[in-house]
């Protein structure tokens, strides 16, 4: 079934998305909601943004995982510049996040900038076949590296991880013939 009916489409749904797929990236936002809106003891509008873009990102994640999601990412004429700027986009969530949660820390947001746009590089130039191995090894690294550098912080711990994960793991790696 597809996704683009002529009418309103999520931006995350790829236009071939089927009915279950859809479903599942609604399910996804709803949990983000959630878990941006009563994990986070901040003021109501800190906590209604961040409740907004964690929807935002667990919606992507599992946009990107489904199938249709992963060869609309990956179609054709899409190269290495638009991978790369989909990685980028992602700096707004993460400026919102440090700029919210982090006191708006320049340390914190360098460091966490550096090691998205860096590994999102070494993702997009690996090989196909092994950039979900990149993609994790990368994501690992980095979360340990800002852990080392920085610290975590418990208010909104869950940021970090959901962040790169959606980059680095769902968004960037190209499908593999099994998907």
């Amino acid at each position: 079934m597809n996704g683009h009916q002529g009418g309103f489409r999520l931006p995350w749904l790829a236009p071939d998305a089927s009915r279950i797929e859809r479903l599942r990236v609604g399910v996804a936002a709803i949990a983000g909601l959630l878990l941006g809106g009563l994990t986070v003891d901040a003021p109501l509008p800190v906590v209604l943004v961040l409740a907004l873009v964690t929807a935002e990102l667990c919606a992507g994640l599992i946009a990107d995982l489904n199938p249709s999601g992963k060869r609309w990412r990956h179609r054709p004429g899409r190269g290495a510049m638009a991978l790369f700027g989909f990685a980028a986009l992602h700096l707004i969530h993460l400026g919102l996040f440090v700029w919210l949660l982090r006191a708006g820390d320049p340390q914190h947001f360098v460091l966490a900038t550096l090691f998205l746009l860096g590994s999102s590089v070494a993702v997009i130039l690996a090989p196909p076949r092994l950039q979900r191995a990149f993609a994790l090894v990368a994501t690992l690294a980095a979360l340990l590296g800002l852990d080392q550098m920085i610290g975590t912080v418990r208010e909104g711990a869950w940021f970090m991880p959901l962040l790169f994960a959606r980059v680095l793991i769902a968004g960037l790696p190209a499908p593999v013939d099994s998907d």
